[in-house]
């Protein structure tokens, strides 16, 4: 055999493994529905199954309140239930929503991620530069999207491991305030059970 023909041989063993490959993981992904450490998002609808009580009692809160709270202990699947469960149930033309990380940067870094969100989900380059009043921030989301707004905030535990007493009272300040505006906001609040005591201060 010629060095040429090796080299063939090589090549089309390689494309086949290849292909193979890509196969074998796609039939994984239809068959096998385990993330492991990662939350299932919309995308996987077709594979997050077993939580339809669940998803039910979720989507009849959603309706019927303008602040839900879901708890439970760390990694029994609350990021699923609602960005796959409760999102799926919801028409991407009926809703938007926002799933900002409270890491320790502040509230400015929370109006910029709800804004650099909203513009992917509307298919935009980009917004308006945000205010760092979370309010008058989303009163500029509800206007762009000009749809109602869910914000969920998951990993609520972040605001207490991560930020001192004084931001965490200006965040308060804002979500009260949020409360009472008439903006068409739903709130979603994600926290580990062994942090529920902690949001008395709200």
């Amino acid at each position: 055999m010629s060095e040429e023909d090796n080299e063939l041989s090589r090549t089309q063993l390689f494309t086949r493994y290849s292909h193979h490959q890509v196969e074998t993981t796609e039939f994984l992904r239809r068959r096998a529905p385990f993330k492991f450490l990662d939350s299932y998002g919309v995308e996987d609808a077709d594979i997050f199954f077993g939580r339809d009580r669940e998803i039910e009692e979720l989507l009849h809160i959603f309706h019927s309140s303008g602040c839900v709270l879901v708890y439970g202990e760390h990694g029994c699947g609350k990021s699923s239930l609602v960005q796959c469960g409760l999102r799926s149930r919801i028409p991407a033309e009926d809703a938007i929503f926002l799933s900002p990380r409270l890491h320790a940067s502040g509230l400015p870094a929370l109006c910029a991620q709800l804004f650099e969100e909203t513009a992917r989900a509307l298919g935009v380059e980009a917004l308006e530069p945000p205010e760092e009043n979370l309010l008058e921030t989303l009163q500029g989301i509800c206007d762009a999207a000009s749809r109602p707004v869910v914000l969920f905030l998951d990993q609520f535990e972040e605001l207490f491991i991560f930020h001192a007493e004084e931001s965490r009272h200006a965040f308060a300040t804002d979500l009260s305030a949020l409360g009472k505006s008439r903006l068409n906001v739903k709130l979603i609040i994600g926290v580990r059970q062994d942090y529920l005591g902690h949001l008395t201060e709200f």
